[in-house]
């Protein structure tokens, strides 16, 4: 029973932190002058405000002949036996590139893909169709 107090202690002051280990490493003086002059300046990319340069078009935009443009008006088509609550949502450029993952077998004609209120009616989902403000 001594011996397993004897190792306990042993292990718990082993486990016991250095105090050097707690402490910041010291950065400044002639070591954080030369670090400045060598890898001070480095990976700096110079700060643009061009159109194409603060990354994607804001939710509720477009990109239209070069400028940025509101969406134009929003036409929510409901089912008539709704399964799902979420929308889909559609853009009158690509009707039927937004549609491919969804139940679109039950279609004979292809034209009817760009169809919104039979895409909800089949799918038993909403339909949020988005027309551009041209």
């Amino acid at each position: 029973m001594r011996a397993l107090w004897i190792l306990l202690i042993v292990l718990a002051a082993g486990m016991l932190p250095h105090p050097s280990f707690g402490q910041p490493t010291a950065v400044g003086g002639d070591y954080g002058r030369a670090w400045l002059m060598n890898y001070g300046s480095k990976n700096i990319v110079a700060q643009s405000t061009g159109l194409w340069d603060w990354g994607i078009i804001p939710k509720g935009h477009v990109l239209s002949n070069g400028k940025l443009t509101e969406l134009g008006s929003v036409t929510l088509i409901y089912p008539a036996f709704p399964t799902d609550p979420n929308p889909i949502i559609l853009n009158v450029t690509m009707p039927i590139q937004a549609i491919t993952s969804f139940n679109a077998t039950q279609l004979n004609n292809p034209a009817l893909l760009e169809d919104p209120w039979t895409i909800a009616q089949i799918n038993g989902r909403p339909v949020l169709y988005r027309s551009l403000p041209y």
